[in-house]
């Protein structure tokens, strides 16, 4: 509520055409019952914060002096009071002050659009040799301000009405600042209309205008001999347990209905932001298409991870056909030696009948496709006596089952076996072979 009241103060350098425009608005009418409303409050403020203070005041000292105030009520006497200690109800001054939080906050909310506004409108003024194009201009930033802001058509007609000079009253004192002086609604109430250029068929405002201001005058009559000054908050019997509409001339805008006026001249505008019927039937459907893709992409996602496939490197083969083979291990004798590979595990050398330990051939590294077939390595194996680390590679030709064939070390410690496989009757093998 503060910073509301106070964001015109603390701006060190205030923009000139803001400051222009500013101007212009406190000379409306509209705007000196704001101004009036905001003195208030911030006296109804100023109020509620010293109840405040003096209640804790109260209970920080209320220990201190029970004791003495005990004994002179046993003596006779009577209790001091402070003078916010009763009378005042602390619900509705909590109520109140945030009433007036809210309706300070539209306040400040309408001064910042309008002002938002303000290099447009001095962009314009400072550029009128356009002549009629300025008036268009200024025509089309009402009629955007009036759509998008959502106003009613009576709040509309009070526009017109307090700030056309056409309907500027006549019977205004020269000392306007009395409580002799009109009401902010005194240029509205009676509505009255006016001919454009000697036309009498062609009058302003229009018709549907001139009615809401009749049913808003007809509404505020009790309102219409205005409240001119702020009031002086004397005692809590002077401050307020409600904030009704209306509470020193302010009333809160309230956004307009279907079935206001300017929302059936606004429906055409009002289509242009819905889709057409079968932009919106083909948006359905992309959508559940959407879904559906997403649901097959998340099953294809959870195969891959099943069978390691998908990637540059996929674990089980670029078309997963180690997946049937995975985790098997494979022997084959060579000698005084039998030789063990293991899918995805290691390739061991040990001596024909030894069931466990051995020489570490290496541990599963990678498949590699070529021509006609693949092959299967693994690396990483003891290293050899003033040579490299041992390795194998498994040589997967087309059989109707998997098995060892053969074992060699063409080079030293390097393994080359032999293995068919139905792993490698695929489409390449025929073509090759």
């Amino acid at each position: 509520v503060a910073s509301s009241e106070t964001d015109v103060i603390q701006q060190k350098e205030p923009n000139p055409d803001d400051s222009m425009v500013g101007s212009r608005l406190k000379r409306l009418h509209l705007a000196s019952t704001r101004q009036l409303f905001k003195e208030q409050a911030k006296l109804l403020l100023e109020y509620a914060s010293s109840i405040h203070n003096e209640s804790e005041e109260e209970e920080n000292g209320h220990e201190e002096s029970s004791s003495l105030d005990e004994r002179e009520t046993l003596e006779g006497g009577e209790e001091t009071k402070s003078p916010h200690s009763s009378g005042i109800d602390p619900m509705a001054v909590k109520m109140v002050t945030s009433t007036i939080g809210k309706r300070l906050s539209n306040i400040s909310r309408g001064e910042a659009s309008a002002k938002s506004a303000a290099p447009y409108i001095v962009s314009l003024m400072k550029n009128r040799s356009g002549g009629g194009s300025v008036l268009d201009d200024l025509q089309s930033l009402a009629i955007m301000a009036m759509y998008h802001s959502n106003v009613r058509t009576k709040d509309l007609a009070e526009i017109v009405y307090t700030t056309s000079s056409e309907f500027h009253s006549a019977t205004k004192t020269q000392d306007e600042t009395s409580c002799s002086a009109v009401s902010p609604w005194s240029n509205m109430c009676p509505p009255r209309v006016v001919s454009l250029q000697g036309d009498a068929k062609h009058t302003f405002p229009p018709p549907f205008v001139f009615e809401a201001a009749r049913q808003r005058c007809e509404k505020r009559e009790d309102a219409l001999v205005g409240v001119c000054t702020a009031g002086v908050i004397a005692d809590e019997k002077e401050f307020p347990t409600s904030m009704p509409e209306g509470y020193y001339n302010y009333y809160t805008p309230q956004p307009r209905g279907s079935a206001d006026e300017l929302s059936s001249l606004f429906s055409n505008v009002d289509t242009l932001h819905k889709m057409p019927t079968d932009i919106v039937e083909l948006k359905e459907r992309k959508g559940k298409l959407d879904n559906s893709k997403k649901s097959l992409l998340s099953t294809i996602s959870k195969l891959e991870s099943e069978t390691g496939s998908g990637g540059n490197s996929p674990k089980f083969g670029v078309d997963g056909e180690l997946y049937i083979i995975r985790d098997t291990c494979h022997t084959v004798e060579s000698g005084k030696y039998e030789y063990e590979v293991c899918i995805f595990g290691k390739a061991t050398q040990r001596d024909a009948g030894q069931k466990s330990g051995g020489t570490n051939l290496g541990s599963w590294d990678k498949v590699e496709r070529y021509d006609g077939g693949r092959s299967l390595k693994w690396s990483g194996g003891t290293k050899c006596w003033n040579g490299p680390a041992r390795s194998a590679e498994v040589v997967v030709t087309c059989g109707s089952e998997t098995k060892l064939l053969t074992a060699d070390e063409p080079e030293t410690c390097r393994y080359v076996f032999q293995m068919e496989s139905p792993i490698g009757c695929d489409e390449a093998y025929p073509r090759y072979y």
